[in-house]
């Protein structure tokens, strides 16, 4: 941000004791103890001098610019001022204690264990005081229109400290079963929890049900506690020459909701609105109207993430030096989490079981415009095919190269304010039907390719003077291929067309009939006036077919599905020459030139996923990409001693 510069201060401490007990050549007991400490105080504050009376929120200093997520993400603006997310100050304390006992009885070896862990979080936080304006474009902030602003007020009787306090049981048996000489069986079993998370003031809540008209004081979360994980696992020779592994395993693992992820505002000291079109620019309304109170909340009782992991792998040593490894790998994932907007309007349900939305339509919580809540009720799966040849060095030359092919679908990809800058908007569609997100996951990428090598010059062996080896001996190559197939795009309208009352507007177009839903291949077809007809598709100035989507009935959603259009592939090649010069025994000096992207191959960076404008046009520079992902061709010269 011009002129204004991020502090982020930071201390970290760490103490471990851990004790070794061998009771006897089959019966060995370790136990740790751990203490990690981390202080951290991060604001955002002016470069230069500035009339404090530029303060949207008098006395809390200059607050900030900010433009619509795609135009942020692209970098065709950036924002101006000091974060809406500082000043923070936190300080943790984690205590971890962990005992496990191995015993030994014939071909089991068995294992049981605890883990202890004690989470305290102090913080104490300024976020939103300072209020963020946010605009669609340069123009809009020349005329003074912000389209939304976002702020925080404090109650001055309360304090905002806060000391989040919760604590994770979990203990576990696990068995190595050698069947036979070429054969072991892992069988395992583990079960852990998280304690609700509770304030020690006891200043802290959840919105139990959406229609409160507040939140209720308690614990932030109500955690599942039967989280129970089996585990199974068989590893086997088949030819019993140790030529040859085959590796089976699955198991079920859970991703623990941490308090800091409650995401829970804090209603006892704090009040958080969301003004549309705000008249008081460059103000903060004094006393926002209870109608623009925003909330964040958890669902209540909420379960725990979990996914089921499971795999095969097949490795061949083909050659004393060579080997292949070929392996499936797939998981499934159910209560995963996803971020809904739960006090949009109500609709009304159409004869043909559709949703349909006036600006009239009420809320179903009229305390607040916003209520932002995080709920465990999405799946996942991802499933892949890995390859992978290894060649260890051998008459100067050694290798690597490893491909996947995979393909992740999901219902959601994250919590967060955006998971993936391809991904648009991290809020559900439907925070009723989670299942009209169903398809590529953001992270869905179908090829993936490494080759990575190394080749030392063959004529070492030949060179026998030692001025002709200091000048043509030591020279090697070494080479680096990266090629990735595009991560999905998920098209969206730019704006709240079905009128329901999303402030992270999430709708989606109509595939026109006839159409594709990933019109990356061929020329448009022109629309709007604004798109010519003809233009070259999967280029950056076109990456696919706007004119393929229309813009749906207003009060209505699209019909498009979610991430269905191929982004941009990544390739490039790196390129390294070096060589090592002995100077005696113990000294070397090694030169070195490297090339980056070699080939000055432009892999293409983050497209414009918003076919529409907010007049219902549309948009002129829909689907063009104006960053590359990667560098242009550098290189760099290099020199070592070492000694």
């Amino acid at each position: 941000m011009p002129n204004f510069m991020m502090t982020d201060m930071a201390t970290n401490h760490f103490a471990t004791l851990s004790e070794t007990h061998i009771f006897s050549g089959t019966a060995l007991n370790e136990f740790r103890f751990g203490f990690n400490r981390t202080q951290r105080g991060s604001d955002s504050i002016p470069l230069i001098d500035y009339n404090p009376s530029l303060d949207f929120n008098p006395g809390q200093g200059f607050g900030q610019i900010r433009f619509n997520e795609n135009i942020l993400q692209l970098g065709q603006l950036t924002p101006l001022g000091n974060s809406g997310l500082r000043a923070n100050d936190t300080a943790l304390n984690l205590f971890q204690a962990t005992d496990t006992f191995t015993l030994i009885r014939g071909a089991h070896s068995l294992k049981f264990g605890v883990n202890l862990e004690r989470t305290q979080e102090n913080t104490n936080s300024l976020s939103g005081t300072r209020g963020e304006f946010f605009f669609n474009n340069l123009e809009e902030l020349l005329q003074a229109r912000p389209y939304q602003l976002e702020g925080t007020v404090l109650d001055p009787s309360k304090s905002r400290a806060r000391g989040m306090r919760q604590t994770l049981f979990g203990w576990f048996v696990h068995d190595d079963w050698r069947v036979r000489q070429n054969l072991t069986i892992n069988l395992g079993f583990r079960h852990e929890f998280l304690t609700d998370p509770t304030e020690v003031n006891g200043n802290s809540g959840n919105l139990r049900n959406i229609t409160d008209p507040a939140p209720t004081l308690g614990p932030a979360m109500n955690l599942s506690k039967r989280n129970i994980a089996p585990r199974v696992g068989l590893a086997w020779d088949p030819t019993g020459n140790g030529r040859t592994s085959v590796r089976l395993g699955a198991g079920v693992y859970h991703n623990q909701i941490a308090p800091r992820e409650s995401t829970n505002s804090d209603p006892y000291a704090a009040l958080s609105y969301v003004v549309a079109n705000p008249p008081t620019y460059p103000r903060l309304p004094a006393n926002p109207s209870p109608s623009a109170r925003s909330e964040t909340t958890s669902q209540w009782p909420i379960d725990t993430p979990t996914v089921i992991h499971y795999s095969l792998d097949v490795q061949r040593q083909l050659t004393s030096t060579l080997s292949a490894r070929l392996g499936y790998v797939g998981s499934y994932g159910y209560n995963m989490t996803r971020t809904t907007q739960q006090n949009i309007r109500i609709p009304r349900i159409l004869a043909d079981g559709t949703k349909f939305w006036e600006t009239s339509f009420p809320r179903p919580n009229t305390n607040y415009i916003n209520i932002v809540q995080r709920r465990a009720d999405t799946v996942s799966n991802y499933n892949a095919l890995q390859a992978t040849v290894q060649q260890a060095l051998r008459s100067g030359l050694m290798f690597g190269a490893s491909y996947t092919w995979g393909k992740g679908l999901s219902e959601a990809d994250g919590v967060a304010n955006r998971t993936v800058d391809n991904g648009g908007s991290f809020v559900s569609l439907d925070k009723d039907d989670p299942g009209l997100d169903y398809g590529r996951s953001s992270y869905d990428q179908r090829h993936a390719f490494v080759l990575n090598s190394q080749y030392r010059m063959p004529w070492d062996r030949y060179l026998t003077g030692g001025v002709v080896k200091a000048l043509f001996g030591g020279w090697a190559i070494n080479g680096i291929w990266q090629y990735g197939s595009g991560m999905p795009l998920n098209v969206q309208t730019a704006f709240n067309n079905s009128r329901s009352g999303q402030a992270s507007a999430a709708d989606r177009p109509n595939v026109l009939p006839g159409a594709s839903n990933n019109p990356t291949s061929g020329a448009t077809v022109g629309c709007g006036g604004v798109i010519p007809g003809g233009e070259k598709l999967r280029t950056p100035n076109r990456r696919f077919d706007p004119c393929a989507f229309g813009l749906p009935p207003a009060g209505s959603w699209g019909n498009a599905g979610r991430n269905t259009i191929d982004g941009p592939n990544w390739n490039q090649v790196s390129f390294t020459i070096l060589k090592n010069t002995a100077l005696g025994e113990s000294r070397n000096l090694e030169f070195r030139a490297e090339f980056f992207n070699l080939f000055n191959h432009p892999s293409f960076g983050l497209t414009n996923i918003q076919i529409f404008s907010s007049s219902r046009q549309y948009a002129g520079n829909a689907a063009t990409i104006s960053t590359t992902a990667s560098q242009s061709r550098q290189m760099q010269l290099g020199m070592k001693f070492t000694f």
